[in-house]
């Protein structure tokens, strides 16, 4: 990965967006997924203390955000949507190992990294953000 000025891994990166525009994104995902509503995993929370403590791992500059499934041998769903949460250096590098490498037991890393990845996070459905009223303005 390049360091040079058109480095996209910046502390700084990713955007800001509008209420309609996140509305519009996930409401996209869910009308594509209509078929699995009952079942859909539209969201994780994530403690704001275990996601600091992936943005203080020396050389961190942001988080990189996995896709992974769980296997379910004994339920009916085969798979359990997963996100796998882990530190990135300004180069790219995810700093503790790419999770889709096999890990190296024998590696430094290892043995003295025991939190390098965060998953866990509470998922929606079970947990979803309750309906707020709406505001009102006197």
């Amino acid at each position: 990965m390049s360091s040079t000025s058109n480095n996209p891994f910046k502390p700084d990166a990713g955007s800001f967006i509008s209420h309609a525009t996140a509305h519009d994104l996930v409401n996209n995902y869910t009308k594509q997924n209509a078929s699995q509503k009952q079942t859909l995993t539209r969201a994780f929370f994530f403690g704001a203390e275990k996601v600091q403590e992936l943005l203080n791992i020396s050389g961190a500059v942001g988080i990189r955000v996995y896709y992974g499934l769980q296997a379910n041998p004994d339920l009916a769903q085969p798979y359990t949507k997963r996100l796998v949460l882990t530190a990135v250096d300004k180069e790219g590098y995810d700093i503790h190992g790419n999770p889709m490498d096999a890990p190296d037991p024998k590696a430094a890393v290892a043995k003295t990294i025991s939190a390098a990845f965060l998953d866990d996070g509470v998922p929606c459905p079970d947990h979803c953000p309750p309906s707020k009223p709406p505001t009102t303005v006197l």
